[in-house]
């Protein structure tokens, strides 16, 4: 726990597993006015920046996350944390596989009590973005020409659990559906520039409302230029259908997006 600022100053060319840069734990928060964190390289995830387990917290109201390289979350990721963006920039991440700038997870854990009841406890990861330039980012892995041949959400994807989880109790068996635990709230700034093979700028498998700001100039080699919502359906405890995952468009702008197959703009 505790809080960490950074008003400037450098934080940079840093490799490891992950976070490279620097680490939040727990109910740790890292918070951002100003500086430059940069270069961070590693083999896991948040080449960066990584925000881990329940209640961790990065908050940026200035400066510059740039350059950065994973797995996952080339600059930042979050693992059932939140991201909240008030300003500043987050621009040429890379990752190999899904989030080039970054990638924020919501999940699910387990208890257990004296009795033997198992109780499924969610953690929701959240990413708030109110104003700033989220740019640049490249997910998936590169052909000779530097374009994605795999990969998604060029410069951001929210992901969620959707896996149906079951246990048993005695002779009694009990399943739950995993609805998607991944929010994006967007009501400013500006997201641009992002390239992978599926959904340029934003991949969401979870919730996101959009209320204003800009999603813009996305490159998809596959589908969703700018953006995708992915897993469109799931089944409850009973076998229902639902939607499971959902874009709410309340106000701002996607233009000019770019796909080779399927929606250029979403």
């Amino acid at each position: 726990s505790g809080e960490i600022r950074v008003f400037n100053g450098y934080i940079n060319g840093g490799k490891g597993t992950q976070g490279a840069s620097v680490c939040v734990y727990d109910s740790g928060h890292l918070v951002l006015w100003g500086g430059h964190v940069e270069g961070g390289e590693v083999t896991g995830n948040g080449g960066n920046i990584f925000v881990h387990k329940d209640n961790g917290k990065f908050t940026m109201n200035g400066g510059l996350v740039s350059g950065g390289k994973a797995t996952k979350g080339g600059n930042i990721y979050a693992q059932r944390g939140t991201v909240t963006i008030n300003g500043g920039t987050i621009t040429e991440g890379y990752a190999t596989e899904r989030g080039g700038n970054i990638y924020v997870h919501g999940g699910w854990d387990t208890s257990t009590d004296s009795t033997g009841v198992k109780t499924f406890v969610p953690y929701i990861g959240k990413l708030i973005m109110k104003d700033g330039v989220v740019s640049n980012g490249v997910a998936g892995k590169l052909d000779a020409e530097g374009n994605p041949t795999s990969g998604s959400g060029g410069n951001i994807t929210v992901f969620g659990q959707y896996a149906t989880s079951s246990y048993t109790i005695g002779d009694v068996k009990t399943t739950i559906a995993d609805t998607f635990l991944g929010t994006f709230t967007l009501s400013g700034g500006t997201i641009t520039g992002g390239k992978a093979y599926t959904a340029g700028n934003v991949d969401v498998y979870g919730t996101m409302v959009m209320d204003g700001g800009l999603i813009t100039d996305g490159t998809a080699g596959n589908e969703g230029g700018n953006m995708r919502v992915y897993y469109g359906k799931d089944y409850d405890a009973e076998g229902k259908e639902f939607a499971a995952a959902s874009f709410t468009m309340n106000g701002g702008e996607i233009t000019k997006g770019y796909a080779a197959g399927n929606g250029g703009g979403i």
